[in-house]
């Protein structure tokens, strides 16, 4: 249980659980155990397919990830790497409020944004008095600006435009695929505009330095400092159109207003641009536009919230959003609800949004592009304790779009985390033309949990390809605590057209449920890890098909559960694990405990010079008696084929 305390000036928030040693990396043990087989038995299959891998950069796309491009040529390498930058980001979080920085410059590193330049920040006087803390205040949001004009001046004020109006529609329109018709292409041209201007024009390593420098408004010290001073002072008769509730302080900046609330309850529907919030205390209540940056010329929001079970419920893009600029929401303490419209809840769009909730049992409820979604930009929702409810209807929980790195990363408790059952699939007209939501057969999408989603231009062409963007990186992370997942098709280290998914549990016994291209599963030059490495564990699917390590059109993926626990995996709906077809390289790995797989067809089956990789590495497992196989899966046994095909138990 975490404990959030206000001692000697530092905030302090520690987890038994969080403060444990993290488990050590295992890609290198699934590789040392499956390569050596490979290369014994399936060389010319495995070469065969790393020559239909290498025809993904031939495929034109923009904004292709470097870990993903080198993932075609060396899958081990790159998923090593992809595990550490994961395990990084972990570690990181673990660290609370004062790591925050840090965390968003891994999230960064992975994105192939550059270092933030540094700038030496203001100072703030021992003992200040509130006025001072405004003063400072102040100081740090024109240190900011300067930094993000700097950023931002190759932009002409048309592109400036661009980045903060286009994700109003982006959030709405956005998606895997799109036709290259008449109608679709004033839309393509749009967002290849829109991720044009945010990944070249922008000067990232300044842009990322405005953000470390406003993110001292974050920092433990300063807010023991700044809270010891608000409690000083007095309520003010003091009155701003939208506000109820007593204020401490009101300072008018040309970065936007500067407001300090008093304890109490309070609430906040303000419509002019607020550049700095922090509330003392009280059940607060938050709608209309918070959060979230007003334009180029009000680059920066940040509202924070001491105390209180507060209640969030603003419009599009708020709650942590950036667009073109920065939206940083924290919350230090409470029990808080947060009801999420499309664009809101730590995303960034052509910029930087966080949300961070520091202790609480909290509810995170949206619809589309919320909790930690990022279009050419970064989107974080960090919670760091809590049994918390995450839910939403699609491309949401971690998702990375064109050039974005999404993440959600929750640090303690027993967590629930949904996404889809909303949005219909389009294989429902292929699979089940008469199936009715609600039916077993209907077919749902999400995208999300921890997917990079791209967008393919269909039929492919010399006129079509220009707008072809590459997915980005969405990662979900649980630190620790016994947790539930439940997504539909295309979800949990999920990616699709060149983008790249990262989950990981790092601890307790979990669920796992996920439908067709889940768990680390996915399509056309995606990219995944998924690992679970504690606990005892279950991994459940509707099906039909693609789950736990399958890859289709030259994709790679690795699902693997370490630990010694017995895990079960119910998949009888689905088509076997570690599948792989087209030139796909798919790796399933289980390696320890009395593992139980209910399957209706065989594991690593392969099509069309794919290399599919099945392990169970230790344990007394129990296998389901198939009918017809001439190698039929058990204990202790070994086969491969010359398809591509090895299933390994190491008994």
């Amino acid at each position: 249980m975490f404990r959030f305390l206000w001692v000697s000036n530092v905030v302090v928030w520690c987890s038994l659980g969080a403060c444990a040693e993290p488990p050590k990396p295992q890609v290198p043990a699934v590789r040392d155990l499956l390569q050596p087989e490979v290369d014994r038995s399936l060389a010319e299959a495995q070469k065969k397919t790393f020559e239909q891998l290498a025809t993904a950069d031939k495929v034109p796309a923009l904004f292709k990830n470097s870990l993903r491009q080198k993932a075609v040529r060396d899958p081990w390498s790159a998923l090593g790497d992809l595990e550490k930058s994961g395990r990084n980001l972990a570690e990181g979080s673990r660290g609370g409020l004062e790591k925050v920085p840090a965390l968003l410059a891994a999230m960064a590193k992975l994105g192939d944004r550059p270092e933030a330049v540094k700038t030496d920040l203001p100072k703030l006087a021992r003992d200040a008095r509130l006025e001072q803390h405004l003063d400072y205040i102040e100081s740090v949001l024109k240190s900011a600006a300067a930094l993000h004009a700097d950023a931002i001046s190759k932009l002409t004020e048309d592109e400036r435009k661009l980045l903060f109006e286009r994700p109003a529609a982006l959030i709405h329109e956005f998606g895997p695929q799109l036709g290259f018709d008449e109608n679709a292409q004033r839309t393509l041209r749009q967002d290849r505009a829109f991720c044009v201007t945010a990944m070249e024009k922008i000067d990232w390593a300044k842009f990322l330095g405005a953000a470390r420098v406003l993110l001292a408004l974050t920092q433990p010290e300063f807010l023991t400092s700044l809270k010891k001073a608000a409690e000083a002072a007095r309520p003010e008769p003091l009155a701003v159109a939208g506000i109820s509730g007593d204020l401490l302080a009101v300072r008018e900046t040309p970065h936007g207003l500067i407001l300090i609330g008093a304890n109490g309850k309070n609430s906040y529907h303000v419509k002019k641009p607020v550049a700095f919030v922090f509330d003392l205390g009280g059940d607060d209540d938050y709608s209309g536009t918070f959060a979230v940056n007003d334009g180029a010329r009000h680059p920066m929001s940040i509202w924070i919230d001491a105390a209180g079970n507060d209640k969030y419920h603003g419009g599009e893009l708020t709650t942590g959003a950036g667009r073109g600029g920065f939206g940083i929401l924290l919350d230090l303490n409470g029990d808080d609800a947060y009801e999420l419209a499309p664009g809101s809840g730590g995303c960034g769009f052509a910029g930087i949004g966080i949300l961070c909730d520091v202790a609480g049992k909290d509810t995170y409820h949206g619809s589309i592009y919320t909790q930690g979604a990022a279009i050419a930009g970064l989107g974080l929702l960090l919670d760091l304790a809590g049994n918390d409810t995450y839910k939403s209807h699609g491309f949401a929980v971690g998702l990375g779009g064109p050039g974005g790195v999404g993440a959600v990363i929750d640090v303690a408790g027993d967590d629930s985390y949904q996404c889809g059952h909303k949005i219909g699939s389009g294989y429902n007209f292929s699979d089940a033309p008469n199936a009715k939501p609600g039916d077993p057969n209907f077919q749902y999408d999400a995208f999300g949990m921890g997917t990079g989603l791209g967008r393919r231009v269909w039929p492919p062409g010399p006129a079509s390809d220009p707008f072809q963007l590459a997915g980005g990186i969405g990662v979900v992370i649980d630190i620790t605590g016994n947790d539930q997942y439940d997504s539909s098709n295309f979800s949990q280290a999920c990616g699709y057209f060149f983008g790249t998914g990262l989950k990981l549990d790092l601890a307790g016994n979990d669920t796992h449920r996920a439908a067709r291209y889940g768990h680390a599963s996915g399509a056309h030059y995606g990219f995944g890890l998924m690992a679970d490495y504690a606990g005892k564990d279950q991994y459940k699917s509707p099906g039909p098909t693609y789950l736990c390590g399958c890859s289709w059109d030259r994709s790679v993926f690795l699902c693997f559960d370490a630990g010694n626990d017995s895990d079960r995996y119910e998949l009888m709906s689905t088509s076997g694990l570690a599948r792989a077809d087209i030139g796909s390289w798919g790796a399933f790995a289980d390696l320890g405990g009395d593992d139980v797989y209910l399957f209706n067809s065989p594991p690593a089956g392969t099509s069309r010079d794919g290399l599919g990789m099945f392990l169970d590495a230790a344990g007394q497992d129990e296998y389901p008696k198939l009918s017809g196989l001439t190698d039929p899966p058990g204990n202790g046994v070994r086969h491969a084929k010359q398809t591509g095909e090895l299933f390994l138990d190491r008994k």
